[in-house]
């Protein structure tokens, strides 16, 4: 026979349950994060842009992507 404590409770064996708990504060923070670097990308006139490598055009779009994990192009196989 088990004794349901704390540790052992359902719940906490599912790591699934905590972490859908979490996601919609992640997803709070990462769209506030999204629209503070579309914000600052708008703030900077096109001269400033294209010494980054921007153009306004792309703004949208590297807000979305700066805020995803850091990706190399090169992948492991290749060194």
């Amino acid at each position: 026979m088990t004794c349901d404590t704390p540790s052992t409770s359902p719940i906490s064996q599912r790591p699934g349950f905590v972490a859908s708990a979490f996601r919609p504060w992640q997803m709070l923070f990462e769209a506030m994060a999204r629209r503070k670097t579309h914000a600052a990308l708008s703030a900077l006139n096109d001269h400033m842009l294209k010494d980054i490598g921007l153009s306004r055009s792309e703004i949208a779009w590297r807000s979305r992507a700066a805020n995803l994990p850091y990706r190399s192009g090169k992948s492991a196989a290749s060194e």
